[in-house]
């Protein structure tokens, strides 16, 4: 050491100066003094002297243990929810020394108070044993270790204070040589290191975004970009635009942590793209984040569809023509490439076609075949469309004429009954014969036959009226103007018709006077 002051006050100081030899040495030593007056006072400069100590170290038998000694810095400081590294690099490391100890192994117990402790990471501190604790986040952990590797894993140790919490806070160390070694059994160090934490400021935090921003566009596709954000302090945050936003986007109003921002460009919008935005969220106390970003709207480009032909020779066959009926033909604008092409017929009951052909490389078009089928129907002539149709191009079409193979047979028309009966007394004839009723009253005639009844009643009887369906008031029924008795009926079915007659009454006179009837009919005139 050396220093200066007062003769008094260095003489006082050097008063019970002692002399403490290396742990567990013995032999010479020695204590040197210089001192030098610094030319006080009179000529001739600063003068010195010189003198040293012989001391000899005497062995002690059998040699004694040494106790460890732990290094501790003084009182330390830390904020709030943050943690306090104690290492070399920070001019507050913890470490442990025994001069006896060799590469034997020492136990460490370390303790905290008001929060936890950490190890520095790394090898050493893999090498540890621990009877307690593991070396991460530990109230207290107890292990043992060589110096060494101790040392090493206390060089960086963290101490993390209690979440929330502010106030005294400690990290003690006690280290047990375990009797390694010499004499004396073990032999321990116990040392403690004050912390006070001090309680942190009130800090708001500014919103944060947490998604990222969609930066392409399509014309006439929606676009939306969902906006998403945290605030650690839990307050109420609000998401704007700054400046005003594209005609084409919108962007909701109310307050809320997310929103979406969207809308669908036109053709228009894509020659002002790109666009740039600026979105702000921002909290009650007015601290905001901004992100920065911009929008690409891309033009849709139509795919040029080329069209596809289809022609049929000859477009018109019979149901009998087979399976080479007529031959189509599917034509493309171009020569490049194999198309596919898928070929389709509306009646394939008629008109039957391959479900695909393929146009080669090189070439424009290419020959199928169509088959005629029979559907065993008499249906006349079809019309069947046929289409061809391929990735990129237009569908083409072709209609073909099939001709019905089956004879139209006319169907057999039913005969139809005609049925009279007669009210009162009198006859029935029919003309075609075959009613004569009163003996035969019922006639089968073929469908369409016109059938003239004639009625002719007995002596004292006069036929009346027709009745039903020779009545007279049917499609199919005429009667004679000139004579009532007859009528016409068309046999388009089944008919019924009655022969109504009725009795004759006749007044003869004999004498003057006249005879009346009630109801009307007979009236005789007098006799003139």
């Amino acid at each position: 050491m050396a220093f200066t002051g007062t003769l008094v006050n260095i003489n006082a100081a050097l008063d019970g100066l002692k002399f403490s030899p290396t742990a567990g040495y013995s032999g010479s030593a020695s204590v040197q003094i210089e001192t030098n007056d610094q030319g006080h006072s009179g000529s001739g400069g600063a003068a010195s002297d010189s003198d040293t100590v012989s001391i000899t170290v005497n062995a002690v038998s059998p040699t004694l243990n040494d106790a460890p000694v732990n290094t501790v810095p003084g009182p330390q400081n830390v904020h709030q929810d943050t943690a306090l590294t104690l290492s070399t690099a920070n001019g507050n490391r913890i470490s442990i020394h025994d001069v006896d100890a060799g590469s034997n192994a020492v136990a460490v117990t370390l303790t905290a108070t008001n929060g936890t402790l950490t190890l520095s990471s790394g090898s050493s501190a893999a090498a540890l044993t621990f009877s307690s604790g593991d070396g991460t986040a530990d109230a207290s952990m107890a292990f043992t270790g060589t110096l060494v590797n101790i040392n090493a894993a206390l060089d960086g140790l963290k101490f993390s204070p209690t979440a929330g919490y502010s106030g005294s806070a400690t990290v003690q160390i006690v280290t047990d040589d375990q009797g390694n070694t010499g004499s004396g059994g073990a032999a321990s160090d116990s040392d403690t290191v004050s912390i006070t934490v001090n309680a942190a400021a009130v800090v708001n935090h500014a919103p944060t975004f947490t998604s990222t921003p969609v930066t392409d566009a399509t014309q006439g596709t929606l676009y939306t970009y969902n906006i998403t954000t945290t605030d650690v302090d839990g307050d109420t945050v609000t998401i704007t635009h700054e400046g005003d936003l594209p005609s084409w986007l919108t962007l909701p109003t109310e307050a809320g942590d997310s929103k979406a921002i969207s809308g669908a460009p036109g053709a228009s919008d894509v020659v002002d793209s790109p666009y740039t935005l600026t979105l702000r969220v921002t909290d009650t106390a007015g601290d905001f984040t901004e992100q920065n970003f911009t929008i690409t709207v891309n033009k849709i480009i139509e795919p040029v569809i080329e069209p596809l032909t289809l022609t049929v020779n000859p477009a018109s066959f019979s149901e009998v023509a087979g399976t080479a009926a007529s031959t189509a033909t599917v034509t493309r604008p171009s020569t490049s490439g194999v198309l596919l092409v898928n070929l389709g017929s509306s009646d394939t009951s008629e008109v039957t076609v391959p479900l695909t052909v393929e146009i080669p490389d090189t070439q424009k078009s290419v020959d199928f075949n169509l088959a005629a089928a029979d559907d065993n129907l008499t249906d006349g002539t079809q019309t069947v469309t046929l289409t061809a149709s391929a990735t990129g191009y237009t569908t083409g079409t072709a209609t073909v004429s099939v001709t019905d193979n089956d004879v139209v047979v006319p169907p057999v028309p039913t005969p139809k009954t005609l049925t009279v009966t007669l009210i009162g007394n009198g006859s029935v004839t029919s003309e075609p014969t075959g009613i004569d009723c009163g003996d035969d009253c019922s006639e089968t005639y073929k469908s369409g036959t016109q059938v003239t009844l004639s009625a002719t009643p007995e002596s004292g009887w006069q036929f009346q009226a027709w009745e039903g369906d020779c009545d007279d008031s049917g499609s199919d029924t005429t009667s004679d103007a000139t004579s009532n008795n007859t009528v016409t009926l068309t046999m388009n079915a089944n008919q019924t018709c009655k022969a109504n007659f009725v009795p004759t009454l006749t007044v003869e006179k004999a004498g003057d006077g006249t005879v009346t009837s009630e109801p009307e009919g007979i009236d005789s005139m007098p006799l003139s």
